[in-house]
């Protein structure tokens, strides 16, 4: 099982003190985490075909951890022919596009991409040489000068400048493309991704099957700088604020935001920045992919939930899979150990046969997790109990469907 750890691009790593595999090796199965470089270093691109840096370094760095994996996995008792990729947000992110690119092909047989989806808002980058060049004072200079003069700068430098150009999370107080993520590759000897993730997926041509996850909660207020970037509205346009007001009038009715409006705010950001593209995703896949496809959907809280304290429900699934430095005691037989061998015996069951619920009579889970199929999107509830759920489509789904198709109807038209 090959863990991919996330942290938005920019922070996090794949050690002990986050991803210890205690949990997991319970039921033997060899774990591999790994670092990737992050930030400026993983995901700045240059259009000079000279240089040799068309972007998306951190993601080849993954592929290039999985071809170690089939290389070396045999020696500390792992199957290389048996190798399932998973990951939690961006690590989640790097799974769905490992799927889907060819780079990766014949590396990996099974993955699971928890809280992520490649054609989430927040995923796709923009040229980050532009805006390096500002931070430097070299404005308008070209892509040899930019990285002569990066070359140049420390590691220290290198962080400083990365804090300038972009805050980590500023992609939920605006929709903007980030600096720090995927590019589509235009000159590059061995490209990771060459044409739209969301092309590749209607096409068929990945490598298939996937479980995920729906899950995240944030702060924000401002409608109009939530409409995702890529849609093309422009901010202060009569369609720009058209949009916001549906969408306003949807989550917060007639009330103006209020702390007693909490939930609908994380509603819609959970909507916006990871559900509406996870949705789009299954549907999208399901249609072409000859694997199956598993959903869930986790509403279950213990004292192992340990983003909750901060208001933020995204990546506490992460902890019933992996101990970490704030893990606390956990009690025989508590809710909190049946959790965690709830989701360890899901996920290795996953990873061993391709089928997280292999053994209809088995005690803890009692439950068989059905695919989805063309018919109904059934979703497993992970929660203090396993629950089987069909079509969890709400109308905030519907919703932005709507804003999407719309949106592109009219560029197609203006096209």
């Amino acid at each position: 099982m090959f863990w991919i750890h996330g942290g938005v691009f920019i922070l996090q790593h794949g050690g002990e003190e986050l991803h210890s595999p205690d949990f997991l090796i319970t039921e033997d199965v060899v774990v591999v985490t790994h670092n990737y470089r992050l930030g400026l270093l993983g995901f700045i691109s240059f259009d000079d075909p000279s240089l040799d840096i068309p972007g998306n370094a951190g993601f080849k760095d993954q592929v290039m951890a999985l071809k170690w994996v089939q290389e070396n996995i045999d020696k500390f008792g792992g199957d290389p022919n048996d190798v399932t990729i998973f990951g939690q947000s961006a690590g989640a992110v790097s799974v769905h596009l490992i799927v889907l690119s060819p780079l990766a092909k014949g590396l990996f047989h099974k993955a699971i991409a928890q809280s992520g989806s490649a054609i989430n808002p927040w995923v796709q980058a923009r040229k980050g040489v532009k805006r390096v060049a500002e931070v430097m004072g070299l404005e308008g200079a070209d892509d040899k000068t930019v990285f002569d003069t990066l070359t140049k700068k420390s590691k220290e430098e290198i962080l400083g400048l990365q804090e300038i150009m972009d805050d980590v999370f500023m992609f939920l107080i605006k929709s903007a493309p980030r600096f720090y993520c995927l590019v589509i590759e235009t000159n590059s000897k061995e490209p990771f991704m060459t044409e739209e993730p969301i092309n590749i997926m209607k096409s068929g041509n990945f490598s298939q099957g996937a479980t995920l996850d729906l899950v995240v909660k944030s702060e924000v207020l401002d409608f109009e700088k939530l409409i995702p970037w890529s849609l093309g509205y422009k901010i202060g346009s009569p369609e720009s604020k058209a949009v916001a007001a549906k969408l306003k009038k949807f989550y917060f009715g007639d009330e103006e935001y209020s702390r007693k409006l909490l939930k609908q705010k994380y509603d819609a950001l959970s909507d916006i920045y990871f559900i509406y593209g996870i949705y789009d995703t299954i549907m999208t896949q399901s249609a072409v992919s000859k694997a199956p496809i598993y959903l869930y959907w986790m509403t279950l809280e213990t004292k192992l939930n340990l983003f909750k304290s901060f208001c933020v429900c995204h990546c506490d699934d992460v902890f019933y899979l992996f101990k970490n430095f704030g893990t606390p005691k956990i009690v025989p037989g508590s809710v909190e150990d049946i959790g965690v061998t709830r989701f360890v015996g899901l996920w290795t069951n996953f990873a061993k046969f391709g089928n997280p619920t292999p053994d209809k009579n088995d005690d803890l889970l009692k439950v068989v997790w059905k695919p989805i199929t063309d018919r109904n999107m059934d979703c497993l509830e992970i929660g203090k109990e396993l629950q089987d759920r069909s079509n969890p489509v709400t109308e905030n789904l519907l919703l932005w469907k709507h804003v999407f198709a719309k949106r592109m109807s009219l560029q197609h038209i203006h096209d």
